[in-house]
């Protein structure tokens, strides 16, 4: 949020609206006042302007926790007025402060050595390489020159960016952030009149078509180095933050308006920086994998990679390849590629100390807003060249024919055929892998399998300039899987009982009772990261609630709403909302009763909490209820309307339940000797629904 709510401590009650001097502080002016010597009179003068700043700073930040339990509270004007003066005065200072004092006077000296040499280290690039792309942007410069000869390209006037594309980019603006390097907030550009905003768009397209160099704010991107932990002590437990220019923003902002058609990722493998596409989808179709598998009797391996400093390590032909296979035109290929090789630096801050200047040669712009859009694209190209040759070889995994008596699989396609469409998408579905930006997980049918693919992957990575990190690469399995060591060159990874998928647990035994424990650890976490607000005992119990659910809550209920609903479940996630009510009310035992035992204890403070919690509505079970359905009506929407299918709706109604008990009447007539693999009573995420629920299109 901001540090103006973190860092507050103290909190007195305000009395008006209006900041009035204390009791307290008005006696210490009045003893000012009638005091003769000089010394003393001053002294007390110090003292009372130390005094009020004190008290000054505790009634905003009370101001700020009445403000929390307001419906808008992060628009607050108090909030605005704190956090834009901390953004234009303090920000550099502040982001600089070490979380432990102790450090910085320890290491101080050893810091700006230590952060320059590592980035020297993931920027550097063969001098070579990077001669011949700059070679490359000259040939493509001289091509657009000869193009442009009569000011005319295409046919079109000489005008890459127009006016409606810089407005598409301003509105897309993030508003509320940091001040760039040169000075200017997103919300300046909002409020710029006709002839600022032609001028720029005079500037802007000079620049594109290589008629104007780049001002020195946009070449060096300021880095401030943040400790992810109080005890920094290496440089893996620093989290950079890069501050750009704001210009420099809105200019990439236009660029990225023209190109995002041409290279906007497609298909079901990558799911990152997509519009309309979440992280919640990537959850629920790995959960119906491992769901299918299991009752289907199919070997299943989920290997989860990890890719190095992945942002920073692109070559930039990769990008140069992908813009010119996806036929982006000439002009605006060269206003792309000559702002990723013009000549870049990083200017590091740690603590506050600066380290000398590091040149980028790879790497996309750190914090520019194209960044993340053509990494994912060019992942996902890679990624779908490869899915294409493990299905002409028949690797990774597939789910093919229903299989049963065809009759009755026709009659079932006929029933559902305003729903399914064309019957080829359910009865071939290949999924090898999947991915949300630069986390990739590979689905294979064996050990060797997984081998095999991660090989490829590892192989693609190395021609793209990145790098497998294989000491952070995980994976699971389920039963039928014998193997417990995947290897990858020399390095042997052992399997894991559960891998975390963008946040939330999954098991190769579709076990749920992980994820929920997963998520309630993460939520004590949260809990306690805000616990300076959560436990102020001088902000009201409501607007601390308030707080609560827009912080632990959110992460309380992550991803939740694509497992099965469980009364178990449900009782888990209202204790654990209890316990932190509890801690919040500070309701220890009964002081008046000395005799109370520690079970008394616990059904009195439980019994009140659940009674203050049905009755104010704060309950997290009809919350999680509520997502739950709102994530089945999104799913029922897939492929209705102008809404493409996706590969979870595809995989949803491969061999279904209504399917299925069509099936299990002919095996009981004796109409059918097919029979299910497993011996069991499988668990299916649609059992909680009607046996017709993907048939209704809600719009």
């Amino acid at each position: 949020m901001s540090n103006a709510i973190v860092s507050s401590a103290m909190h007195v009650k305000p009395k008006s609206s209006a900041f009035r001097d204390s009791p307290v502080l008005k006696s210490m002016c009045a003893r000012r006042n009638a005091m003769t010597n000089r010394l003393e009179k001053d002294n007390l003068s110090r003292e009372i302007i130390r005094h009020r700043k004190d008290e000054r700073k505790a009634w905003t930040h009370e101001l700020v926790i009445a403000a929390a339990s307001g419906p808008d509270w992060s628009k607050h004007h108090i909030l605005q007025e704190i956090d834009r003066k901390k953004q234009v005065r303090q920000m550099p200072r502040a982001l600089s402060t070490p979380l432990d004092p102790a450090l910085r006077e320890k290491d101080h000296e050893k810091w700006p050595g230590m952060f320059a040499d590592l980035y020297d280290d993931i920027f550097q690039w063969c001098h070579g390489e990077l001669h011949d792309e700059r070679v490359n942007l000259k040939k493509l410069r001289h091509a657009l020159d000869c193009a442009l000869s009569n000011e005319r390209l295409d046919g079109r006037r000489l005008q890459l960016i127009t006016q409606p594309v810089s407005f598409e980019a301003q509105s897309r603006l993030k508003r509320g952030k940091a001040v760039g390097n040169d000075g200017v907030v997103a919300e300046a550009l909002l409020y710029l009149g006709s002839e600022p905003t032609m001028l720029l768009l005079e500037l802007f397209n000079l620049r594109a078509f290589g008629k104007l160099a780049a001002p020195d704010s946009w070449k060096h991107t300021l880095t401030v180095l943040i400790p992810k932990v109080t005890s920094a002590c290496s440089v893996d437990q620093f989290r950079p933050i890069a501050v750009v220019a704001m210009l420099q923003k809105l200019y990439m902002r236009c660029l990225l308006a023209l190109v995002e058609k041409y290279i906007m990722p497609k298909g079901d493998i990558q799911h990152g920086n997509r519009r309309h596409y979440q992280t919640t989808e990537v959850i629920q179709f790995m959960r119906l994998v491992t769901e299918k598998c299991l009752e289907w009797g199919r070997p299943c391996v989920i290997v989860s990679l990890d890719v190095k400093k992945a942002f920073d390590r692109l070559k930039p032909s990769a990008i140069a390849k992908l813009l010119e296979k996806r036929g982006v035109p000439l002009h605006l290929r060269h206003a792309i590629m000559q702002e990723l090789l013009d000549d870049r630096s990083l200017d590091l801050r740690v603590f506050d100390f600066t380290c000398r200047k590091v040149r980028m040669m790879r790497g996309v712009r750190q914090g520019s807003p194209e960044s993340a859009l053509f990494f994912s694209a060019v992942i996902n190209d890679a990624l779908t060249e490869l899915s294409l040759i493990w299905k002409r070889e028949n690797v990774g995994m597939h789910f093919g024919k229903f299989g049963g008596d065809e009759q009755l699989s026709e009659d079932w396609f006929l029933e559902h055929d305003d729903v399914l469409g064309a019957r080829v998408l359910y009865e071939d579905i290949h999924v090898p892998c999947v991915a949300f930006a630069d986390d990739m997980y590979l689905i294979a049918r064996s050990h060797a399998e997984a081998e095999r693919m991660l090989r490829d992957v590892s192989e693609m990575l190395i021609e793209l300039g990145l790098e497998l990190q294989v000491s952070k690469t995980k994976w699971i399995k389920n039963k039928h899987i014998s193997a417990t060591v995947i290897c990858h060159g020399t390095v042997e990874i052992p399997v894991v009982d559960s891998l975390v998928v963008l946040g939330s647990a999954l098991r190769g035994d579709t076990q749920e009772t992980t994820t929920v424990e997963h998520r309630i650890e993460q939520a004590w976490k949260c809990f306690h990261k805000w616990s300076r607000l959560l436990l102020c005992k001088e902000a009201p119990f409501a607007s601390r609630v308030s707080l609560w659910q827009r912080t632990v809550q959110v992460s309380l209920l992550w991803g939740l709403q694509t497992i099965r609903q469980h009364k178990t479940i449900d009782r888990r996630l209202r204790t654990t909302q209890l316990l932190m009510f509890r801690k919040m009310r500070g309701m220890g035992r009964n002081m008046s009763n000395e005799n109370e035992t520690w079970l008394a204890w616990q059904k009195r403070t439980f019994r009140e909490l659940a009674r203050w919690v049905d009755g104010s509505g704060t309950c997290v079970v009809p919350v999680l209820n509520k997502s739950k359905l709102s994530w089945v009506h999104h799913l029922v929407r897939f492929g209705c309307g102008v809404r493409e299918i996706h590969v979870v709706k595809r995989l949803l109604l491969w061999r279904p339940l209504s399917w299925w008990r069509k099936q299990q009447q002919a095996i009981a007539d004796g109409r059918s000797a097919w029979r299910h693999p497993a011996r069991f009573k499988t668990l299916r995420y649609e059992e909680q629904f009607p046996s017709n629920w993907l048939d209704t299109v809600q719009f």
